[in-house]
């Protein structure tokens, strides 16, 4: 994969890092709430 034709690499690096810090916490708080919400409520989030 050729960076300099994206732009500098740096920030191409400084974007994926981000972008991987973002997407997991996003699908953990996710997973954390509805597991909490099961908990505390299983007939509201029976599925």
């Amino acid at each position: 994969m050729n960076m300099g034709a994206l732009g500098d690499p740096e920030d191409q690096l400084e974007n994926h890092k981000r972008a991987s810090m973002w997407k997991p916490s996003w699908w953990q708080t996710r997973k954390w709430w509805k597991s909490m919400a099961r908990e505390m409520s299983p007939h509201t989030f029976s599925q």
